[in-house]
């Protein structure tokens, strides 16, 4: 009797331990997190107008003028080909025109 008994008292608590959980269940499915977050950021005040001093401007210009005659010059190395074809060509033509001019001499 007493082994039921204790049976009994254990069952009652699994099943309200399990009540207890089922419950928790239940109200963690339908939780909800609003979480926000905030930066704090130092102000700084930018100038109403912003101009380039002339030296800045001036060293702007010679950095241009610079980066074009790399840029040229690079172009050139890169057109070899095509200044080696024109050459010989301009060469065949003034080597024709030559002959040309010495038969209408003789």
């Amino acid at each position: 009797m007493k082994a039921e008994e204790h049976i009994r008292v254990l069952q009652e608590e699994i099943e309200a331990k399990e009540g207890r959980l089922n419950f928790l269940k239940s109200r963690v499915s339908m939780s909800e997190i609003n979480l926000e977050i905030y930066q704090k950021v130092i102000y700084k005040e930018t100038p109403s107008l912003l101009e380039k001093p002339y030296i800045a401007k001036v060293g702007e210009a010679l950095g241009n003028g610079w980066s074009l005659i790399t840029s040229l010059l690079l172009f050139i190395i890169n057109s070899w080909p095509v200044l080696i074809l024109v050459s010989l060509i301009f060469w065949a033509w003034q080597k024709k025109r030559r002959r040309m001019i010495a038969e209408e001499a003789v």
